[in-house]
């Protein structure tokens, strides 16, 4: 037929559509791989099945088994590039398939960058004292820590590194913390994060304390000590925290004494009467079933869980990548 405008002939859109179809092509195809931290720091070789579009037969698509190579120190988000894998139509040129790495949560270790970083629960004795963990690495090793010290018999002697820590059977040449550790307190080993690909070198690793009080992994019992070794850790306690005898509240010592008794948090409002129930009456008083799951998880307070690690590691507020270790 003849435009009318422009006096050219025009083809019908059938005809137009047939004449300019393009021939099929292989397209890129993407999919995500989940890998572990392990994966990540070890390097790892992954086989995996893909589905191509088959032409012949569309509602069956063609298997095909590709080899995916992580390389150490890899990180989640990252992608691996397979160039020309996707073949299935003929006469055409083959297109990539590309793999978005994602990182499965790890049960001890955080990982920003090439650092890592993970908790460690030690109880108070440890805090005061020191002590030594065993960590088993993202590659199998086990790496034996302990706190930065100083001697005991050369109090002016510079901290070391923990990982030089010697064993000694001497008690005078018992080696002590440099400070006391607390909940909270961050200790870094040098050269023992992720690899960083190219150099033949490693990130750091963290390690965040939380220190259990007596009785936050069970009930103390009176009889551990004797009386007159309650009495000497109270004032050992006290010297610690810088203390005297009435610095936290004075009192009139004539002033009348009114003895506590013994009771429960559930016990609160069954001696009162009940013909007004007031939801906001136990605002004060947590349940020992609350108190309960709190200490099995090693604290009483839930804002002083993990917060500066949250801050420090994370920048977030609903928890880290890894879970406690100790």
């Amino acid at each position: 037929s003849t435009d009318p405008f422009f006096g050219r002939r025009s083809f019908s859109s059938a005809s137009s559509g047939s004449s300019f179809r393009r021939p099929p092509r292989n397209r890129d195809l993407r999919y995500q791989l989940e890998v572990t931290l392990e994966d990540l720091y070890n390097g790892s070789t992954k086989h995996i099945a893909i589905q191509q579009p088959n032409p012949l037969r569309p509602q069956f698509p063609l298997r095909k088994e590709v080899e995916v190579t992580l390389c150490p120190g890899m990180s989640s988000g990252e992608s691996v590039k397979l160039a020309g894998v996707v073949d299935s139509i003929p006469d055409a040129a083959p297109a990539d398939v590309v793999f978005l790495l994602s990182q499965r949560r790890h049960a001890v270790f955080t990982r920003r960058g090439h650092d890592l970083a993970m908790e460690c629960k030690i109880s108070l004795g440890e805090a005061l004292v020191g002590f030594k963990r065993k960590i088993l690495h993202l590659d199998g090793r086990e790496i034996l820590i302990a706190p930065p010290f100083v001697c005991k018999s050369e109090p002016n002697m510079p901290e070391h590194n923990a990982t030089a820590l010697q064993e000694t059977d001497e008690e005078n040449d018992i080696q002590l913390p440099s400070v006391i550790v607390q909940t909270g307190d961050v200790h870094v080993l040098k050269g023992e994060g992720m690899p960083k690909r190219g150099t033949g070198e490693h990130g750091d690793l963290y390690i965040q304390y939380v220190v259990e009080m007596p009785g936050s992994t069970a009930k103390l019992q009176a009889s551990n000590l004797d009386e007159d070794e309650r009495r000497e850790l109270a004032r050992l306690l006290k010297k610690l925290e810088g203390r005297n005898e009435h610095s936290i509240n004075d009192y009139d010592e004539n002033a009348p004494v009114h003895q506590l008794s013994i009771a429960s948090a559930s016990d609160f409002g069954r001696a009162s009467s009940t013909d007004h129930d007031n939801v906001h009456d136990d605002e004060h008083l947590r349940q020992d079933e609350d108190i309960e799951t709190n200490v099995q998880h090693g604290f009483r307070n839930s804002e002083d869980v993990h917060d500066f690690f949250q801050r420090a590691f994370i920048g977030r507020t609903h928890g880290f990548g890894g879970g406690p270790f100790g």
